[in-house]
């Protein structure tokens, strides 16, 4: 089956073709331009992935829009690999893109790129005329019940407080803070199911009464230092 979008790169007006090749595990992205009624194919390739989503957004690094592709999380690291498609010489090209992220994300904050390995966020730029990234910290959320933690450089998490009392509706936001190279993931359980719902970078919207606990685990898999956040929600 393939799917059809209109979509914008650089400034002008295209539309995408999308197939999934579920037997080799890819998905073939094509680009279309009508021009005096005629299609003409400008850009062909695959990506090594399946279930691709896209943004279509102006990004701040090349200034005009761009196509992001990426994956859903995969298995029990939640993985996801990602695309950046834009023009570069007047010509469709993937410009940068992560495969197999840990705990991994990608979206858009105002027009820039950010992508994320647990609750550690990096935002893509230009430097020396070479794309790279550099640490950014999410702002807080608007009226957000914030909660912050931090995690030393032998891999400690330190939250305070550990118990809270929330109210139904919420939204919570895990803050993460220093720039440091530690990474972690973000473990939900909750009594009853789905008292919590993972939202994105940090932010989780409580639904229903019930008892829920968030655990930080540092390195993703380092249980012996990881800490437990207990929420009451009325």
């Amino acid at each position: 089956m393939t799917n059809a979008f209109n979509v914008m790169l650089g400034r002008d007006k295209y539309v995408l073709l999308m197939n999934e090749d579920t037997k080799n595990k890819k998905t073939n992205i094509q680009l279309k331009k009508d021009e005096d009624y005629k299609s003409t194919t400008l850009y062909y390739t695959s990506l090594n992935y399946l279930g691709v989503e896209i943004y279509n957004k102006i990004w701040n690094v090349t200034g005009d829009y761009v196509l992001v592709f990426y994956s859903q999380p995969e298995g029990n690291g939640e993985f996801i690999s990602y695309d950046v498609l834009g023009i570069k010489e007047k010509t469709p090209r993937i410009l940068i893109g992560e495969k197999v992220l840990f705990q991994g994300s990608v979206f858009f904050y105002d027009t820039r790129l950010v992508r994320g390995v647990g609750n550690k966020y990096k935002v893509w730029k230009m430097g020396h005329k070479q794309f790279t990234f550099k640490p950014f910290i999410i702002p807080p959320y608007p009226n957000a019940h914030i909660i912050r933690y931090g995690i030393d450089s032998r891999g400690n998490t330190y939250v305070h407080p550990y118990n809270e009392r929330i109210k139904i509706g919420s939204i919570v936001q895990l803050l993460k803070k220093g720039l440091n190279n530690y990474t972690d993931r973000i473990l939900i359980s909750s009594v009853p199911d789905n008292c919590v719902k993972y939202m994105k970078a940090g932010l989780f919207q409580v639904s229903k009464k019930g008892n829920a606990k968030i655990t930080i685990v540092p390195q993703g898999q380092n249980l012996d230092k990881s800490k437990e956040i207990n929420l009451i929600i009325y």
